[in-house]
């Protein structure tokens, strides 16, 4: 599914937006958009059990380790050039539901963006009370 959301993204770079370096663009954007899901996991996570938010200085390693990660995938070992020559990957051979899956996986992730800060703060609110019951003030 991540080959699927290259291919796409690297098309759009390509095609509409006529990029010089359409293979950069997606890298950049699909590292920085999948760790941001796994920011927002640790965080959820660190929330909800220990009542601790991740600080700036983590969240900053977790998005240039994710970007990091997809630069040495897709750009060191060759796989982005390899995806878009030879593979072009498409769920079930149809280019229709490639498109709409690359198009809500972005409108999930931007919409997850502007919402986490409060889901964080509710979450917050719901957990907190619960931790001053089982660990005491």
């Amino acid at each position: 599914m991540i080959d699927v959301l290259y291919y796409m993204y690297y098309l759009f770079y390509l095609k509409k937006l006529k990029d010089e370096e359409p293979h950069a663009r997606t890298i950049w954007l699909l590292g920085i958009f999948f760790s941001y899901w796994v920011f927002c996991a640790i965080d959820l996570f660190l929330l909800f059990f220990f009542l601790y938010s991740i600080s700036l200085e983590f969240a900053l390693i977790i998005f240039f380790l994710g970007v990091l990660l997809f630069y040495w995938i897709y750009s060191k070992k060759g796989r982005g050039k390899f995806v878009v020559e030879e593979k072009k990957p498409l769920i079930y051979g149809s280019f229709c539901l490639s498109v709409i899956w690359a198009i809500l996986f972005f409108v999930i992730t931007v919409a997850m963006f502007l919402s986490s800060a409060f889901i964080g703060k509710y979450m917050y609110q719901l957990v907190e009370p619960m931790s001053r019951m089982v660990f005491g003030e």
